[in-house]
């Protein structure tokens, strides 16, 4: 059971959310209404947003070469660094989601735990966000550095990609993970080390 809903505040997303809520609704599994967060919201590329990568590419090569070999090191209109503030956000919405779950979790008593069993109880959060702050979001869940943030497909998330964590009582990371759509993949620990072709990722 999904006891807690969390959503980007774009359209697109809330729109696909939308989908999937009714979605659910209809096979008796409905989804309780999301908290809506600004944090969620896709990474922001300034002066890039809204063109085609070959756009990009052409227009401002040494930037997008710099965002192909190192994308943690972009930056844009001066100072600002789409990765690492997407990054940054990232680990802050893992600690208003986790915080937020703990608190809905029952506590150690008859009462709560005869609730517990009466609602079918089991801490699944359900975030509906874009590739940009998922991959971040993901790779923290892993325990591993911004360096990796687009540098394996194995991490990188494409439209409607659904991907499954289970997270043990006190710990800070993640103990496994697995996708679930659109194709469903077999659990894999977080300690599991990746392959060195997988270490390439095409945008």
């Amino acid at each position: 059971t999904i006891i807690r809903c969390w959503c980007s505040p774009l359209h697109r997303c809330r729109q696909t959310f939308a989908a999937v809520s009714g979605c659910c609704a209809a096979y008796q599994c409905p989804l309780p209404q999301p908290k809506v967060h600004w944090d969620l919201r896709e990474i922001h590329f300034c002066q890039w947003q809204g063109k085609l990568r070959r756009q990009v590419a052409l227009e401002d090569e040494h930037n997008w070469n710099v965002f192909k070999s190192a994308p943690h090191k972009l930056t844009l209109k001066g100072e600002f660094a789409p990765v690492v503030e997407c990054w940054e956000r990232g680990l802050k919405n893992w600690e208003i989601i986790r915080a937020d779950a703990t608190n809905l979790e029952p506590k150690n008593s008859p009462e709560s735990v005869e609730a517990s069993l009466d609602t079918n109880f089991d801490g699944a959060v359900f975030i509906m966000c874009h590739g940009g702050i998922g991959q971040a979001m993901l790779l923290q869940a892993l325990g591993l550095d911004i360096e990796m943030y687009g540098k394996s497909r194995r991490y990188a998330l494409d439209n409607c990609d659904c991907i499954e964590f289970e997270w043990m009582d006190g710990e800070n990371l993640c103990n496994r993970w697995r996708r679930i759509h659109p194709t469903e993949t077999p659990w894999v620990s977080r300690t599991t080390k990746i392959l060195s072709g997988e270490l390439s990722c095409s945008r």
